[in-house]
């Protein structure tokens, strides 16, 4: 059996989308370990799963929830921490540049993987990625962003367009990947004359150490700079845009470990008469606490005006619960929630967009109202609103009345029910086919055809 190393990033959404397929690999035999970063080994840990950190002494537990500003100046801003980040990076990217930093490459010497999976969800990735090519670890991403197509037939994942076969579709996505090629173009020349760390230059540089050609880096895309490596994409295809897939990119099974430990709730505060309506808007705040409370406080008032609903929100550790006003008997608010069983009881979601929520709510036939924040959010709210299974709202411009009708619209109509129940059939399809599995071995099959062709040449 083969020693198989899945490579976090500190995100949440990067371990639940894992964790299915590294349980299946340990069922069949497998040795499964994980590496990371601190931010990570609680959760590892709770799902039970080997885990070694790496790199504590750049980043210490709780590097993972501040902002990542690593390719800001280190004078842009005057915010301190912010500054003491950025020189974390700048100092951290030097000493792997200077060969004075070597964790990795030792960690990966002592447990000798066959195959390497990058969880594909930072920068940081990157340099991993490129280290591993020097040592020549046999490698693959594991994605659950679907990214973007090699031929740019269908728009960029952190847009909202709606791609269609119609004219001004095809225009608004190549202006859209024409405008982010420029911003991007841009922002690398204002780093280079204005910043002390210019990320794109020593992530070259690290690529030409490593021996790998900086002009095979994908660098648009999100994230950006990906090596040629083969991608399992931890979704069907199925929710994705028609598209011609890049060459290399495998879109296997969402893979929603049903079984993962989220934790106790008292499930006693909710009143299991009335349908329930479930709203989370993910662990990053991408947005200041007032238009955080403003949301929230929508939510609340449209509750309010459907006592006939029992309303769950879910609003993290960092928004202040005293300063929402008038929280009537059917709404329940809750720093945290276990979010597969609360979908179970769910008739309808408010969300962020986040991949992960998008996969477990259409593997519930649950469908959604969702108000995306950043990243790939935009783009998948644009594909749920494609297949039917729901509406998308303006967050920064939310009031109750925008968000009642766009919850009785969805909760109304019975058409978009229907169309999340097709899409569940799809999801629960590939699910069972375990396709994740058979690219994996392939992926290993292919490592030991090429070992044994060295060992019969030498």
């Amino acid at each position: 059996m083969a020693h198989i190393v899945f490579i976090l990033a500190p995100s949440v959404a990067s371990l639940n989308s894992s964790l299915k397929l590294a349980k299946s690999l340990r069922s069949a035999g497998h040795h499964i370990n994980y590496v990371g970063l601190a931010d990570s080994e609680e959760l590892v840990c709770a799902n039970e799963m080997p885990f070694i950190k790496i790199y504590e002494k750049w980043f210490p537990k709780g590097f993972g929830d501040k902002e990542d500003v690593i390719d800001l100046p280190i004078d842009s801003s005057d915010d301190k921490a912010a500054q003491i980040e950025v020189s974390r990076e700048q100092t951290f990217l030097a000493a792997v540049l200077n060969e004075e930093e070597t964790e990795f490459q030792q960690t990966m010497s002592d447990l000798k993987p066959d195959l390497v999976l990058y969880i594909h969800a930072d920068s940081l990735m990157v340099v991993l990625a490129l280290l591993g090519h020097s040592l020549g670890l046999n490698a693959a991403y594991l994605r659950d962003m679907l990214g973007r197509s090699e031929y740019h037939d269908i728009p960029p994942i952190w847009t909202g367009i709606i791609p269609s076969a119609s004219i001004s579709s095809m225009l608004s996505t190549q202006i859209a990947w024409r405008k982010y090629d420029f911003h991007r173009w841009l922002e690398n020349l204002r780093s280079q004359l204005f910043s002390r760390v210019n990320f794109e230059t020593m992530i070259e540089a690290l690529a030409q150490k490593c021996n790998y050609s900086w002009l095979r880096i994908d660098k648009g895309g999100l994230p950006p700079y990906t090596l040629e490596l083969p991608e399992l994409v931890l979704c069907p295809k199925d929710f994705d845009f028609p598209h011609i897939a890049k060459p290399g990119r495998h879109y296997i099974e969402a893979s929603i470990d049903l079984d993962r430990n989220e934790g106790t709730f008292d499930w006693g505060v909710i009143d299991d008469k009335l349908p329930l309506i479930y709203c989370a808007l993910g662990t990053i705040n991408w947005f200041p606490v007032d238009q955080y409370l403003t949301f929230y406080q929508s939510v609340i008032d449209v509750a309010r005006l459907r006592p006939d609903l029992q309303w769950v929100l879910v609003i993290g550790k960092t928004i202040p619960i005293q300063d929402l006003r008038e929280i009537p008997l059917n709404v329940v608010i809750v720093n945290f929630v276990p979010q597969l069983q609360i979908l179970r009881r769910s008739r309808l979601m408010i969300t962020h967009g986040g991949t992960g929520t998008i996969k477990e709510c259409i593997y519930y036939g649950v469908p959604m109202v969702v108000y995306p924040l950043g990243w790939d959010q935009h783009g998948n709210a644009a594909r749920i609103v494609f297949h039917g299974m729901g509406a998308r709202g303006d967050f920064l411009n939310v009031t109750a009345e925008k968000m009642k009708a766009l919850v009785e619209k969805i909760d109304g109509d019975c058409h978009y029910r229907e169309q999340v129940h097709r899409m569940q059939e799809k999801f629960h399809r590939a699910e069972e086919a375990q396709l994740g599995m058979k690219m994996i071995n392939e992926l290993l099959q292919k490592q030991s055809q090429t070992i044994n062709a060295q060992i019969n040449e030498s």
